[in-house]
């Protein structure tokens, strides 16, 4: 599958460095031309339980993109999804399909502004990544990746996720993924407050000694969702 990712950071890395490595035709597409340039020179060096990778792979601005794409992947931050929507819907062709798993919420409006919703993908994925300097990402522990129909078209939704799948990023198709990602959005909002607040990395939270009493505050929260809208099925 021909396919662009739309952010050339931690997350895009990844998705693209797997991609790529099953044996797809994978472009990262960024604004900051040194990721770039690196990424062209010395290609990704994409490291994970398994061992580490220096994966071939070509990156490159919007503007210098021509060909149309089947798959279109976006991992920029929420506050930049519409412009990049916009500045690479030139290689949105009649065919090609656009998939989100962005954090936060909006990012399926933002790009439908520009793409519609037709041939659109949302969703949620919990892998972790780190990007340690240009071209260089670290991934540790499982994940997946939950995906469904922004429209009605429900055609290629199950082949691009077993496309995700083989790649090593596990994938389901889920027609209740709004629930997952609202509790994603709830867990980072209270994870990445007590961060701020403590000073800590999420990881050095759960080290922390009054965790118990943080983990209950997640609860209240989870419960109060399920309460509203039921359980996710994730």
């Amino acid at each position: 599958m021909k396919i662009a990712i739309v952010g050339a950071g931690a997350m895009g890395c990844l998705f693209g460095g797997r991609l790529a490595r099953a044996g797809h035709d994978v472009v990262l597409v960024d604004v900051l031309k040194s990721q770039i340039d690196s990424l062209n020179e010395e290609g990704l060096l994409l490291t994970d339980e398994a061992g580490t990778y220096r994966i071939a792979i070509k990156a490159s601005s919007a503007g210098e993109l021509v060909d149309e794409i089947e798959l279109l992947i976006f991992f920029t931050k929420s506050m930049h999804t519409a412009a990049a929507a916009k500045s690479i819907r030139h290689i949105f062709g009649p065919e090609s399909w656009a998939l989100t798993v962005q954090n936060g919420i909006g990012n399926e409006d933002a790009i439908a502004s520009h793409l519609g919703h037709a041939r659109l993908i949302f969703g949620m994925t919990n892998y972790p990544a780190d990007l340690n300097g240009a071209g260089r990402v670290t991934t540790h522990g499982s994940g997946e990746v939950r995906i469904w129909a922004a429209g009605e078209q429900t055609s290629r939704i199950p082949e691009i996720a077993a496309c995700l799948d083989r790649a090593g990023l596990v994938c389901h198709v889920d027609p209740n993924v709004r629930a997952a990602i609202w509790e994603k959005v709830t867990s980072n909002a209270v994870m990445n407050a007590l961060s701020a607040i403590t000073r800590l990395p999420v990881s050095g939270l759960g080290a922390h000694e009054g965790r118990e009493n943080l983990v209950v505050g997640r609860r209240d929260i989870q419960f109060a969702y399920h309460r509203e809208y039921g359980p996710s099925q994730g």
